[in-house]
Parts: structure tokens; C-alpha cells; sequence
């Protein structure tokens, strides 16, 4: 009588795929989420005291923001979790965040390029 079972096949659960891929895939849509606040920080070097239609280069900052922080979240859900509604969970709070710290460098350089010189 054989006294050794035989050996279990190995399981290919979602978790075991999940780490495989590796922690990239989440760090580039986080790195998307924060390309407004960089672009933003590069335009307050190089084009304060030349702009004249701040309001103009605001706009589409806003609208970048949006774009960029929404994509970022949806991203970053995805990768997160398996079920929708804890995928979407993780997605709103991070879009929300992200366009919040870029909104707020926007509106830092939106001062900084407004602000009259000495």
C-alpha cells in the first residue's frame, strides 16, 4: 500500500496571475495621474511673465486634469481588486485625489503666472 498521495496539481488562482504582472501596470497609471501637476510645474518655469491669456492655458489644464485623473482611476481600480463594485470603489476616491492635487497646482500656477512682478 502506497503511503504518499500524489501531489496536488498547481492552482492558477487570479491573485497568482495578478503577481506575476507586477507592481507596473499601477504605477503607470498613477504616473498618468500626475502629468497635469508636472506639465503644470514645467509651463510656471518656463512661461510666467510671457502669458497673456492665463485663463485660456488654465482651461485646458482643467480639462487635461480631468481626462488624466479619470483614466488614472479607472487604472488603478482595475488593477486593484476582482469584484466591480470594490473595483469602483478604489477608482472614485483615487480619480477624485488625483484631480484634486492637480487642481491645486493648477491653481498655484495659475497665481504664480497672474502675480504682478517687481
Amino acid at each position: 500500500m502506497n503511503s504518499t498521495p500524489p501531489p496536488l496539481p498547481r492552482s492558477t488562482t487570479a491573485t497568482a496571475a495578478r503577481t506575476k504582472r507586477g507592481p507596473w501596470l499601477a504605477l503607470c497609471f498613477l504616473a498618468i495621474g500626475f502629468v497635469p501637476s508636472l506639465v503644470c510645474l514645467v509651463l510656471i518655469f518656463t512661461t510666467q511673465r510671457k502669458v497673456t491669456s492665463v485663463s485660456t492655458l488654465l482651461g485646458n489644464f482643467f480639462i487635461a486634469d480631468a481626462v488624466c485623473s479619470l483614466i488614472s482611476g479607472i487604472g488603478i481600480g482595475l488593477t486593484a481588486g476582482r469584484q466591480w463594485w470594490l473595483r469602483l470603489l478604489i477608482a472614485l476616491p483615487v480619480a477624485a485625489g488625483f484631480w484634486l492635487i492637480n487642481a491645486l497646482v493648477g491653481l498655484f500656477a495659475g497665481c504664480v503666472l497672474t502675480m504682478s512682478g517687481p
